[in-house]
């Protein structure tokens, strides 16, 4: 992908892919005064975005289009969301939360449904520590853009 560029747009259920050296990274008839100015994006194992969730500070999130939802690292829930929970929460099941506000870039949304969910196993073997994970269900009113070429995710307002 990364010779590529895509669009992705929820709302009318289409996919662009075209080769990262086209000049408009937007499909035809979106004026750019429509998109954002673009949100850093770094792909190597997984592609990372910095978000901020109910205004805490930005951490690194997996983003993962192809996932239905979004996740949250129970670990991260229970210090920085909500640390005077007594929430039990267990590697077997997930609890659904929903997340007041997801910042990216200078963009929010608003009331997204995510699942806190026990995600140390994924980190068992030496990999980094993520928060958790951006999910399709973030987008599913807009349109966005991945431009690899610039690691940047821009999204339509």
């Amino acid at each position: 992908l990364k010779r590529l560029n895509m669009s992705i747009d929820y709302t009318h259920s289409k996919l662009h892919i075209f080769h990262r050296e086209r000049g408009d990274l937007q499909s035809a008839l979106i004026s750019p005064d429509d998109l954002s100015e673009g949100i850093p994006v770094w792909c190597k194992r997984h592609c990372l975005v910095m978000a901020s969730i109910n205004g805490r500070e930005k951490a690194p999130f997996i983003l993962d289009t192809g996932a239905g939802i979004s996740l949250i690292h129970s670990a991260y829930f229970l210090k920085e969301i909500m640390p005077d929970s007594n929430v039990n929460i267990t590697k077997d099941k997930a609890i659904p939360f929903m997340i007041e506000s997801i910042e990216l870039g200078g963009q929010t949304f608003n009331n997204i449904v995510a699942a806190v969910f026990d995600l140390s196993d994924l980190y068992a073997y030496g990999r980094m520590f993520y928060p958790g994970l951006i999910g399709a269900n973030v987008f599913q009113n807009s349109a966005f853009h991945f431009n690899f070429k610039d690691s940047k995710l821009v999204i339509e307002k």
